[in-house]
């Protein structure tokens, strides 16, 4: 990136990058005084046939800034250009390529679609290709503008919908499915106003991240670089050099556990598992407290369980630049035992009767098979666990291309409450879909489940027991509400799902009740009030899930029996 104070300055400058097949060694072009002058910004894209000697052959305008003193320039400028020409069976052939001069401000950019990856290139509503360098693979993208020659052009507004909900949009001037000029991205997560060339981040901008973080300066292919000044919502603010996205001179450390409880393997696994694993996602902020908890991976609820634990008693010191703390995104795999692949908590098997790639199945061999990525629990009906009555229950789930679970066939039940609890706990899953051909493809597995006080499908451990043991001998619960140091404080407390195109037309409650044990973790969650039963199940699931801050009586951890309502929104579903 160039800052140019004068013309004389511009045409001394030699830049050396990567074009394609060809490396060039040039000046860069002159940003017109008259333009400076009169504040004229933009993005020339050059179509150039290079010679087998090197020298440009043909030269034209392939996309206009919309300024001919602009235009002018760039062809001016890549005229005098010499090419190392494409090799073709080591003999030097003509061949074309595109740049992109991009006029800002008083800097010039060149690029070439040489850092676009392939990957990046989806579809529209309308089979239109775009690229998107924040690729949603497994998201339907709609674009409300032109289509032309097979990809999106001219300006409009991309939007990518992954389950209902939008996780990116892009909104600005495409040409041939690449975003130019000033534009505006959206994730989950962040949101861009700046500059784009060949569909990257290159130029000014401003990337303010959700939790306050916010990074305003230069842009190199996406990644933050050059002059910048980075601040952050607690008043720390930063003025320096980045390179290729890390700070030149400016210390920063991640956050990082300072103490960490030592991580038990689940004793409910023990002889059924070797490994498993569970990656969090968390806000850290400048005191070292933890929020926004995301689960990103979880082989077992009773891994799950055990991060939890860890979490709930460990210390974290937060992030630091030059000697300040300041909030970040944390993100921290947790490992149990070898780790091993070969060893997965629950075996799933591909069933070929009804194994598809689209909406009528079809005979087909995917490339890679659907995978639980985050596992649910599967909740244990509390009145037949008390009458020690078992069972087993055998599915058939089918995973649409997004990793939903679209369809639960419950195949064989020894109980129906079994049947009800192992239904909510499958559409409760998050998995990473089949692939076929790089994209999802839809998938049925077959799976089974053991209703056992000794299965490891179930999430029941010795606090369950000493809780019941305890309950019996003083025919009550431990503590109430009423008698802890402070209300109960959520470490963690996903919302409910709902079923596959499921819709809430009024609001709906379930009332639950369940012990919050000394640690923090649910047990024995039992229906006590519901205006809907198909909803029970799936409140009791998320609700096993969830993890508080081990709740305590004069400083000493207790168990408390509590109950919680769970209300379903029509208006978000």
């Amino acid at each position: 990136m160039l800052s140019t104070t004068s013309q004389a300055e511009v045409a001394a400058n030699i830049f050396s990058m990567a074009l394609v097949d060809h490396t060039i060694t040039q000046p860069i072009p002159v940003y017109p005084a008259e333009s400076l002058k009169s504040r004229e910004d933009g993005i020339t894209v050059l179509k150039v046939l290079v010679a087998a000697s090197g020298e440009v052959k043909e030269i034209a305008v392939e996309k206009s800034s919309n300024h001919k003193n602009l235009d002018q320039a760039a062809l001016e400028g890549v005229k005098q250009w010499k090419f190392i020409p494409k090799q073709a069976h080591g003999v030097a052939v003509e061949d074309w390529v595109s740049v992109s001069i991009c006029f800002s401000g008083k800097e010039v950019v060149v690029l070439t679609p040489k850092q676009i990856n392939k990957r990046y290139w989806v579809k529209d509503q309308n089979g239109c290709k775009l690229f998107d360098n924040y690729l949603q693979q497994l998201a339907k993208y709609e674009w409300n503008g032109e289509c032309q020659n097979g990809f999106i052009e001219g300006a409009g507004e991309v939007i990518a919908v992954y389950e209902g909900k939008t996780v990116n949009k892009l909104k600005g001037t495409f040409h041939k499915g690449l975003l130019y000029g000033e534009a505006y991205a959206q994730t989950l997560d962040s949101e861009f106003n700046g500059m784009f060339v060949h569909g990257l981040k290159n130029g000014k901008g401003t990337l303010v991240w959700n939790y306050g973080m916010r990074y305003e300066g230069d842009f190199l292919n996406s990644l933050m670089n050059g002059h910048a000044i980075i601040s952050w919502p607690n008043g720390v603010r930063v003025e320096g050099e980045f390179d290729k996205g890390n700070p030149v001179g400016n210390k920063f450390t991640p956050p990082r556990f300072t103490h960490r409880a030592r991580l038990k393997f689940p004793e409910t696994l023990a002889g059924f598992h070797k490994s498993g694993a569970v990656t969090l996602q968390a806000l850290v902020d400048e005191k070292g407290e933890i929020s926004q908890i995301e689960v990103i991976r979880s082989d077992h609820p009773a891994f799950e369980r055990e991060v939890f634990k860890v979490v709930a008693s460990s210390e974290i010191k937060p992030a630091m630049v030059n000697g300040k703390a300041v909030p970040s995104l944390f993100r921290y795999p947790f490992r149990f035992g070898s780790n091993s692949e070969d060893n997965k908590p629950y075996s799933i098997g591909l069933d070929p009767e009804v194994e598809t790639t689209g909406d009528v199945p079809e005979q087909v061999k995917l490339d890679a098979l659907p995978t639980f990525k985050v596992v649910a629990p599967l909740v244990y009906p509390f009145e037949l666990f008390q009458k020690k009555v078992t069972g087993k229950v055998a599915a058939t789930v089918l995973i649409d291309p997004t990793g939903h679970p679209a369809d639960i066939n419950i195949t064989e039940a020894s109980h129906q409450d079994f049947a009800a609890a192992t239904r909510a706990m499958l559409a409760s899953c998050v998995f990473t879909p089949a692939i076929k051909e790089q994209v999802g493809a839809w998938a049925s597995l077959k799976i089974g489940y053991e209703f056992s006080r000794n299965s490891k499908d179930t999430l029941y451990d010795s606090d369950v027991y000493r809780i019941l043991r305890h309950s019996k001998e003083v025919k009550a619960p431990v503590y109430k509400l009423a008698h802890l140091d402070q209300k109960p404080q959520a470490i963690y407390s996903p919302v409910a799902e709902l079923p596959y195109g499921y819709e809430v037309k009024s609001a709906e409650k379930v009332l639950v009740e369940f012990t919050i044990d000394k640690n923090g973790a649910v047990q024995l969650p039992h229906i006590l009030k519901s205006t809907n039963p198909e909803l029970d199940w799936l409140a009791m699931t998320t609700v096993s899930r969830w993890f508080f801050k081990p709740p305590t009586v004069k400083g000493e951890p207790v168990d408390v029996l509590v109950s919680i309502p769970v209300i379903y929104s029509a208006a978000n579903n």
